[in-house]
């Protein structure tokens, strides 16, 4: 879910959406997560960039001595104060990233840095061995700007615009290009389609998710009455005893995955009439991840089809792949759920997944 920033007071024949067209078109995510490392001689802004939506994550003012001399302190004793408090600014600055950005050791969903500044200090941030390593690899561009704090935080945001874009579409190959890595070699630790990566979602395998935001891939929730026989009540009439079976009806919850064409179809065909189902809710099956992944410890991973690697897996691997932290066997599931590619225009049926007919 992302803000809405602007205000807008029409009155008009018609719906004036241009706002959220301009924050849909970056994805369901709102674009990759990028971070901003505004800084120079009078402190540091660390932001985050999502979409068209800016934040700020980290204020630090602290100013750093001139390059003058002052009554009564030699020029080598100056040089070793202003020395010394750049590079505790640098140290403040690198663990204040490392806080915001890095997370058990790993990058924190975000999908590149650019270090700003108006003097070298975010080149010497760069090459310090203060800055973890892993936020090194991150770094997409510097660039330099004329102001600090807010007003660099901004200019650095159009500055950037183009290597950040870059720096997203890369890192999107280089996520799909580690799942088909791993197909090649028939490894056990990936699996693909929406019924093997649901399977290993809620058996725990899954280490991160890596799905299409072009999926048209829908969750269905529904309800299934089922009757079963309540407790045995003994009545006696004239000293005998019999038993009396009551049916209880009860609800039992169904999932099922399906593309949005095909839970169209089922609709006007009233396929859910069949064994009493009746549909609670329907949603994309994206928008249920983004909203939940956190709760199943992975990571999640949205990729466009912008790119080759993105297109090849939204048509060849129904739009859903995933990294297992362990190796498992998909044989026992059954094989009358088979995988769609999630694309409307292709008629072989969807996945239709049942997670109560597995045993997690």
């Amino acid at each position: 879910m992302k803000p809405i920033l602007h205000s807008l007071y029409l009155c008009d024949k018609t719906f004036h959406t241009e706002h959220l067209d301009r924050l849909a078109m970056f994805g369901p995510l709102g674009g990759q997560r990028f971070g901003f490392l505004v800084m120079d001689g009078h402190g540091c802004l660390i932001g985050e960039l999502v979409g068209d939506c800016r934040r700020v994550l980290f204020k630090l003012r602290d100013s750093i001595p001139n390059k003058h001399s002052r009554g009564g302190q030699s020029a080598a004793r100056y040089a070793r104060l202003r020395e010394e408090a750049r590079h505790n600014l640098l140290r403040k600055i690198a663990e204040a990233a490392e806080k915001l950005f890095i997370e058990k050791g790993e990058p924190n969903n975000v999908g590149g840095l650019v270090l700003a500044g108006s003097g070298s200090l975010k080149n010497e941030l760069q090459k310090s061995s203060l800055f973890h390593p892993k936020l090194k690899a991150l770094v997409a561009t510097v660039v330099d700007v004329s102001y600090g704090f807010e007003q660099g935080f901004y200019e650095s945001v159009s500055l950037s615009a183009q290597a950040l874009a870059d720096a997203g579409l890369d890192r999107q190959r280089s996520v799909v290009e580690s799942l088909f890595s791993l197909m090649m070699q028939g490894s056990d630790n990936c699996c693909f389609g929406v019924r093997d990566c649901v399977y290993a979602l809620e058996a725990g395998a899954l280490d991160r998710l890596i799905i299409s935001e072009q999926s048209t891939m829908m969750r269905v929730e529904l309800t299934k009455k089922k009757q079963h026989k309540s407790d045995t009540e003994a009545n006696t009439h004239d000293g005998k005893s019999d038993a009396q079976d009551e049916e209880v009806e009860a609800e039992k919850v169904v999932i099922k995955f399906m593309t949005a064409k095909e839970l169209k179809t089922k609709r006007e065909l009233h396929a859910f009439d069949d064994g009493d189902l009746t549909i609670v809710k329907s949603e994309p099956a994206l928008d249920w991840l983004l909203e939940s992944y956190r709760n199943y410890g992975i990571k999640l991973e949205v990729v466009s089809d912008i790119t080759q690697e993105g297109s090849q897996l939204l048509k060849g691997l129904g739009g859903f792949g995933g990294l297992l932290r362990y190796p498992v066997t998909f044989d026992h599931l059954d094989d009358d759920f088979m995988d769609g590619n999630g694309d409307d225009d292709d008629e072989s049926p969807a996945a239709d997944i049942d997670l109560d007919e597995y045993d997690f």
